[in-house]
């Protein structure tokens, strides 16, 4: 069986949109994830329980949150269009988390890792 083609190093070259978050929105998803937040007591992230959502994209961008929203109507669109520039398949699921460190804590808890290589 032939091996696998090498990756196309410019698909894995980071990308900035520095207005990809409205501000609004912005706003709406630092208030929710604020140290003081009860997500983070709801979720047991305090106990080291980690974990990530993942989702499957919607054409039509119905979001009933505010970070399925950012997805679907701001993220999405962004990844769909590198990946079609890139002459990649759009994308067909796309997966967050989130983390909290205390100040200046920057390797208190649970490091910032990449959990698979997923080229």
């Amino acid at each position: 069986t032939p091996a696998a083609p090498p990756p196309r190093a410019a698909a894995f070259a980071p990308r900035l949109y520095p207005s990809a978050i409205p501000a609004a929105l912005r706003r709406t998803l630092l208030h929710a994830f604020r140290p003081a937040s009860p997500y983070w007591t709801q979720s047991g992230y305090g106990r080291g329980h980690y974990y990530s959502y993942y989702g499957r994209p919607s054409r039509a961008g119905v979001a009933d949150d505010a970070v399925a929203h950012l997805i679907a109507r701001h993220l999405l669109p962004r990844a769909r269009d590198a990946a079609a520039a890139g002459g990649y398949a759009a994308p067909v699921g796309h997966e967050w988390w989130v983390h909290t460190r205390p100040a200046g804590g920057c390797d208190v808890g649970h490091r910032l890792h990449f959990d698979t290589d997923e080229a």
